[in-house]
């Protein structure tokens, strides 16, 4: 999907318009029904990196993720992982990151050493 590459590239970027992420934000909203899985994780990454964890769909795309966490790779756990670990303190953050570690103990294909480290690094 266009919207969530293109979100993930301003995530990249560091981008920090709010006005522009809301209009994201809202998009994405409307449409969350019909993201993958893999979309759901990239996005959330990506409101996660900018730190926006109060955008109106990221509470339902945390939902959306928890349903789903057994079809990600391992790679993505990772990243996410990494992303939402700094925001431990929002609630629905609190209560994904552990549903992440358990996912990722299980994931198959396993991710690399490098990525496990820089996971535990970050937790």
């Amino acid at each position: 999907m266009q919207l969530c590459e293109s979100l993930v590239s301003l995530a990249e970027l560091q981008f920090r318009d709010g006005r522009v992420l809301v209009a994201y934000c809202d998009q994405l909203a409307s449409r969350l029904h019909s993201l993958t899985a893999a979309d759901v994780g990239r996005c959330i990454w990506a409101f996660s990196t900018l730190g926006l964890a109060q955008a109106p769909a990221y509470p339902r795309m945390m939902r959306a993720i928890d349903q789903k966490l057994h079809s990600l790779p391992a790679e993505l756990i990772c990243q996410l992982i990494r992303a939402i670990t700094p925001l431990g303190r929002a609630a629905a953050c609190g209560r994904l990151l552990p549903r992440l570690v358990l996912a990722l103990s299980t994931a198959s294909p396993a991710p690399s050493f490098a990525e496990l480290l820089t996971t535990a690094r970050v937790l």
